[in-house]
């Protein structure tokens, strides 16, 4: 499964495309996409952390308590969900 939007989540999960979250999303992506390609990556668990450290940075930087719990959720769905798109 492909998802070809760089945002993050997925369809109905989806953020908008201006949410302060889009670019460490779009890094994420990438990865998994480095995957499916069969190129080196650091490993899934590893991609998923930095994703959620990213993602804790920004809203640490914007002192906001909800990007925080929105770090945590969209963490959340990448480790549930993650491996459909971790293409072997």
């Amino acid at each position: 499964m492909k998802d070809d939007r760089d945002i993050c989540g997925f369809g109905i999960l989806s953020l908008p495309p201006e949410h302060p979250f889009t670019q460490a999303c779009a890094r994420h992506d990438r990865w998994y996409v480095r995957k499916s390609l069969e190129e080196q990556t650091p490993g899934r668990r590893r991609v998923d952390d930095l994703l959620l450290r990213e993602m804790l940075h920004i809203a640490k930087e914007e002192k906001s308590f909800k990007l925080k719990a929105q770090a945590y959720l969209y963490f959340g769905i990448a480790k549930l969900v993650g491996k459909i798109f971790w293409e072997t």
